[in-house]
């Protein structure tokens, strides 16, 4: 299969075709063209920004540049933020949803 695809979309339908060779794209494209249908040939149906991550964590691990998190590591992770929290509210250092949203979504 080629790595694009075509995607299209209608007042109520969307239609995508993924051709199985080079031949078969030229050929879309061309019946496109020929009928005056716009199309969008995309290589991806993954955001690029997504893509990128995946791949430089992929050569973080060819480079040895990982590392073995045990389930107790992550449990105590948690842990240690959930008993902050509670300490937290114990504290009253708490914010309602109102004064949250102006501290943090400016």
């Amino acid at each position: 299969m080629v790595n694009s695809f075509f995607y299209f979309k209608g007042d109520m339908n969307t239609l995508i075709i993924h051709p199985a060779d080079k031949k078969q794209l030229a050929a879309l494209k061309g019946l496109m063209k020929a009928f005056k249908i716009p199309f969008e040939v995309v290589e991806s149906a993954y955001d690029p920004e997504f893509v990128a991550k995946i791949k430089e964590s992929r050569e973080q691990v060819k480079r040895g540049e990982t590392r073995v998190v045990s389930e107790l590591d992550i449990k105590n992770i948690f842990i240690d933020k959930i008993e902050k929290g509670l300490k937290d509210v114990e504290e009253g250092k708490v914010f309602d949803f109102k004064e949250a949203k102006q501290k943090f979504f400016k």
